[in-house]
């Protein structure tokens, strides 16, 4: 179950950067290329549309392959970050006449919030020793123990040590 999170976000990009492949296909693609052009980078609109496919489309696959998981955490932070921008740069288009209205392109920015959220967990989320092919059961600093040999000292009844008393084979506690 830990890894619903992390594939729904990576369906939710690849959707959202393969959308941006094709002219016309993606719906923020007017939003996108508007607010990005008020950077004054000289990129033409189809460069922006086809940089974001690039972005989004690799974050989405990574995050589906599950390696690199805190790298494309951070490609999908840094994306969603430059999508609250349209708040400052182009709010014409983000904000309702009224009071905290928000018109639909808002709103579909304002749900980035729980992408972010999800990205967020998915970046302080800790790499375990174990995951990287390390046991993280056994001490490093301890030999390992070799298991005994099928039927030494498992009669069941108990054995016997060089003095003659007895041990058991069962440690009750």
């Amino acid at each position: 179950m830990r890894s619903l999170p992390r594939l729904a976000l990576g369906l939710v990009y690849l959707h959202f950067g393969l959308t941006k492949w094709f002219v016309g296909v993606s719906p923020v693609e007017a939003l996108a290329t508007t607010a990005i052009s008020e950077f004054g980078l000289g990129l033409t609109e189809r460069h922006i549309v086809l940089g974001l496919a690039l972005w989004e489309t690799a974050a989405g696959l990574l995050l589906l392959w599950g390696r690199f998981r805190r790298g494309a955490a951070a490609l999908v932070l840094a994306h969603l970050l430059g999508t609250f921008t349209t708040f400052v740069v182009v709010p014409e288009l983000v904000l309702g006449e009224a009071t905290f209205a928000l018109t639909l392109e808002g709103q579909y920015v304002a749900k980035n919030l729980v992408l972010a959220a999800v990205a967020w967990s998915l970046w302080s989320e800790p790499t375990t020793t174990a995951k990287r092919g390390v046991d993280a059961q056994r001490p490093v600093d301890r030999e390992p123990v070799e298991p005994e040999p099928l039927g030494a000292g498992s009669s069941g009844a108990g054995t016997s040590d060089s003095s003659g008393a007895g041990t058991s084979s069962s440690t009750c506690f």
